[in-house]
């Protein structure tokens, strides 16, 4: 337990000093790229060879590494700026009480199992050993030197960088939606002062789950471009492109559980105390025979008024925003069917260029 403590720290993607030791580290892998391609004269290959400069997948690798770190650590940053310092103080603290479960390092452990079958995987086919493709790939065995460095790059990031960043992510969804909860003060308060924070935190949780979906969204475009066309349509595609949508929504309603039962809970105990005050003015303008009618009408206009502002609060905030995000994994293959649709009904050239 240890050794996943000292990984799997709140501070792994927060702090900019590990932000820039994750660029570091791409930048001196897409140096010795370069370097080894200029060497190995494999920058560019002919007929249906894809080389360095030409193979779009290896590139989305180098964003990816760039980029989930970057987002997370915008997204922290962006947070300091909208709740109060206790609150970022209690989000450390759950943190590391979440990292220290054994569920996760049992997910840790198994992601980064997985990670490393897939970089197995990967080391294999570009060996063409099994899967050999129609093309040669930059860092196939017939060029053992980029062979030999992309297999570096590949083993930190299938095996480590990935796994470690799905697990923190795991971990600060559920972090942020241990904190989503209403204290028994808060359910009798009007207004509800700590709504805006609560909004701000299952802001911050979304802005996570982006990191979620950049793999997704990236490996189906990088078929795009590999291709040249939208024939994204394999199964194996369709499959990862609908598990994606449904993991990142999935992950948004975790998110929110807590938010949710609690906003229930505010708004029934709220509008049922609301109803008997509504109630109790009633009785008062029956048993008073009109006489402070006039006081009696301006408080029930104003109850009436919290009344139905309590109702218009949202159980399910960002929802726009939320199902955006989690259909991002699948909107190159939604585009595909988009495109042959329109090019069914109106054969514009521009169409069929693309599928």
């Amino acid at each position: 337990m240890h050794e996943q403590s000292n990984a799997i720290r709140i501070e792994r993607f927060k702090d900019k000093e590990n932000i820039k030791r994750d660029w570091l580290i791409v930048f001196v892998f897409i140096v010795l790229y370069i370097v080894v391609g200029l060497f190995e004269k494999n920058l560019f290959l002919p007929d249906n060879g894809l080389g360095l400069l030409e193979h779009i997948n290896i590139w989305i690798f180098l964003v990816s590494n760039l980029l989930i770190p970057s987002i997370i650590y915008y997204t922290f940053n962006s947070l300091e700026h909208g709740i109060d310092s206790s609150t970022i103080a209690e989000i450390k603290k759950v943190f590391k009480n979440i990292a220290e479960h054994k569920t996760n390092k049992i997910l840790w452990n198994f992601s980064t199992a997985i990670g490393f079958c897939c970089f197995i995987g990967n080391s294999l086919q570009n060996a063409k050993i099994i899967n050999p493709l129609p093309f040669d790939y930059w860092d196939s065995i017939d060029y053992i030197i980029s062979y030999i460095v992309s297999r570096v790059h590949k083993f930190y990031l299938f095996a480590y960088f990935l796994p470690l960043s799905f697990t923190y992510i795991v971990i600060l969804i559920r972090t942020i939606s241990t904190l989503l909860i209403l204290h028994k003060s808060d359910m009798k308060r009007y207004p509800l002062i700590k709504y805006d924070q609560l909004n701000t935190l299952c802001d911050f949780g979304l802005n996570i789950l982006l990191v979620l979906v950049i793999p997704f969204f990236l490996s189906s475009c990088g078929v795009y471009f590999v291709h040249g066309r939208f024939d994204i349509t394999s199964t194996t595609t369709i499959i990862i492109s609908i598990a994606g949508t449904f993991i990142c929504f999935g992950a948004y309603l975790f998110l929110i559980k807590n938010f949710y039962a609690n906003i229930t809970m505010y708004k029934k105990i709220n509008i049922k105390k609301i109803n008997f005050q509504l109630s109790k003015i009633h009785q008062y303008i029956l048993n008073d025979r009109y006489e402070k009618l006039e006081i009696y009408l301006k408080e029930e206009e104003y109850l009436i008024q919290i009344k139905k502002k309590i109702e218009e609060i949202n159980k399910f905030p960002h929802i726009v925003k939320a199902i955006f995000t989690s259909i991002i994994p699948i909107m190159p293959t939604l585009m595909q069917y988009v495109f042959q649709f329109l090019n069914t009904f109106f054969k514009l050239e521009i169409l069929e260029n693309i599928l």
